[in-house]
């Protein structure tokens, strides 16, 4: 079966979704939603450089009316979640981008999503949310899941994986190391506060705001329900790093004493104890902060480590193709780890989904 697909987003991460679309036998494009004037009434082969692939002709469009008009079988929803705002919240962002992920699934198309990360573990957000996306499924008879590299996988599939080969287990922790120099965007690179004096007040809305735990706390949730134990409570530890020495990068010169590298963790509490840790080491540069944990010089990727009986760690290195960084890896995984949960999306039955509901997703049809 061929199934019918809106691509919602075509940037740094979207436009692999959209040439994995457009490459995939069980798909067909019929639909771009995209962002910018630049990109407004291209074509799909121009904006993904496939101009030979299927789909190639389908015209992008910044006119949400006439993508939700487009009939589909599903959507690849890949909106840029910038603020990690609580969807919760109305007028939010993030609030916002639920209500037209609830219109889409009323519509009668499925829908699997990058954004809404917290989403990835339905029940995560409580009844505000989730009774708002659950409802309009049950009106379109549709699905939803939410997926990635990370929450979606590196964090949450990964190590419950590994579970399987566990006697006894003693904490979880997962951490992505990236170089966030090679990621040109601007609002991310303020997030994380590089560049900013380290008591630069404005770091208390950045670089130690509780954005991270509003976005990857679902990972000690979801990890802790496979484990079958409780989640007592959520920490949020967060930590800056400042260079010795002056660089520059895509956003303009660090000064010695700024903000160069950020550190985050976010840990779920079980029965009094810090057991199931998400963590993220961001750099803009492999010399700074050389006393915290790192994959090497020049290397990124996942590491993820279950102590216990036996104590196992994973290292899962990317950017190991000539020219592609880890970030640039990160970015496309990210797209094709929901672009390949569709088919199993279409044959779900209704309602959001999690991990725990679906099929091992797997690259069916990709050897070559």
């Amino acid at each position: 079966m061929t199934y019918k697909v809106i691509m919602w987003g075509a940037g740094a991460c979207g436009i692999y979704g959209l040439r994995h679309i457009m490459k995939h036998p069980e798909m067909e494009l019929v639909g771009l939603r995209v962002f910018t004037p630049e990109k407004d009434g291209k074509t799909a082969g121009e904006i993904s450089g496939l101009a030979d692939a299927r789909g190639a002709d389908i015209v992008a469009s910044t006119d949400e009316e006439k993508i939700f008009s487009i009939e589909a079988d599903a959507v690849l929803f890949m909106d840029s979640d910038r603020t990690l705002t609580d969807p919760r919240i109305a007028g939010t962002e993030t609030y916002v981008m639920v209500d037209k992920m609830c219109r889409l699934l009323a519509s009668g198309k499925n829908v699997v999503a990058t954004t809404v990360v917290g989403m990835c573990h339905p029940p995560f957000y409580g009844p505000m949310v989730y009774d708002r996306i659950e409802a309009a499924c049950r009106k379109g008879g549709t699905t939803i899941f939410t997926t990635g590299i990370e929450p979606g996988f590196m964090s949450d599939v990964l190590p419950l994986v590994l579970s399987s080969l566990s006697h006894e287990i003693t904490s979880v922790r997962t951490t992505q190391f990236l170089d966030y120099s090679q990621y040109h965007h601007i609002g991310t690179f303020n997030a994380y506060g590089f560049g900013k004096s380290p008591d630069d007040p404005i770091l208390a809305t950045t670089a130690h705001s509780d954005r991270y735990q509003i976005a990857w706390s679902v990972v000690p949730y979801a990890v802790a329900e496979g484990l079958g134990v409780t989640i007592d409570e959520i920490r949020l530890r967060t930590y800056v790093a400042t260079t010795t020495f002056p660089f520059d990068t895509f956003a303009g010169r660090i000064e010695v004493g700024t903000v160069a590298a950020h550190r985050f963790e976010v840990i779920g509490v079980v029965a009094g104890e810090e057991k199931i840790i998400v963590e993220h080491v961001s750099r803009i540069h492999d010399d700074v902060a050389p006393e915290w944990e790192s994959m090497g010089h020049g290397k990124g990727g996942f590491r993820i480590r279950l102590e216990g009986t036996p104590t196992m760690q994973m290292d899962l290195l990317l950017g190991l193709n000539p020219g592609i960084t880890a970030m640039a890896d990160a970015g496309a995984a990210t797209a094709f780890r929901a672009a390949n949960a569709i088919p199993e999306v279409c044959r779900a039955t209704p309602g959001p989904k999690s991990i725990f509901d679906l099929p091992h997703i797997m690259g069916t049809g990709l050897l070559k």
